[in-house]
C-alpha cells in the first residue's frame, strides 16, 4: 500500500475484529470503529461492545478510534479504558449548532469536558493515561 498512498491511512465504520485485522495486515494506520448510527444495518452491534475485542485483535500499535453513542463524559473513560485511542463526538455538536449556534456547542463541549473531569476526579485519574492503562476505567 505504501506505493499507493504516502500519508496516514485511517479506515471508518469497522465492526469486527477480523476486519480490523485486515485493515492492519493493509498497512492501515488506524480504524474508527463505527456501526454509521444503526441506520444502515438494523442489529449491528454497538461500536463500544465490540471495542475491547477489537483491541486485543489488532494490538496496541494500531490507532483505534470508536464513534457512535457518546453521550456523557464518563462514555468516553470507559471506551479509553476499552483500548480506545480516541472517541469521536459528532451528533451532540451537530444538535447544538442546530439549536443554538456557536454557543450551544461550546456548551456541548464544556458538557463532556466537565463530564470526563468529574469521572477523573471520582476514579483518582490524574491524566487520561490512567484511562487508557485501564486501571481507572469506571464501571458500566
Amino acid at each position: 500500500m505504501p506505493d499507493e498512498w504516502r500519508d496516514r491511512l485511517i479506515v471508518k465504520s469497522i465492526r469486527y475484529p477480523d476486519d480490523a485485522v485486515a485493515c492492519l495486515e493493509a498497512g492501515a494506520d488506524g480504524i474508527v470503529i463505527s456501526n454509521n448510527g444503526g441506520r444502515q444495518i438494523d442489529g449491528a452491534p454497538a461500536s463500544t461492545d465490540v471495542l475491547g475485542e477489537i483491541r486485543v485483535a489488532v494490538g496496541p500499535a494500531m490507532e483505534v478510534i470508536v464513534d457512535e453513542g457518546f453521550r456523557y463524559g464518563a462514555d468516553i473513560a470507559k471506551a479509553l479504558g476499552e483500548g480506545a485511542s480516541g472517541v469521536m463526538i459528532g451528533k451532540p455538536y451537530a444538535w447544538g449548532l442546530a439549536c443554538g449556534g456557536a454557543l450551544s456547542v461550546r456548551s456541548a463541549q464544556d458538557y463532556f469536558q466537565d463530564g470526563l473531569r468529574s469521572t477523573m476526579t471520582l476514579t483518582g485519574a490524574r491524566d487520561l493515561a490512567a484511562f487508557r492503562a485501564g486501571g481507572a476505567a469506571p464501571d458500566s
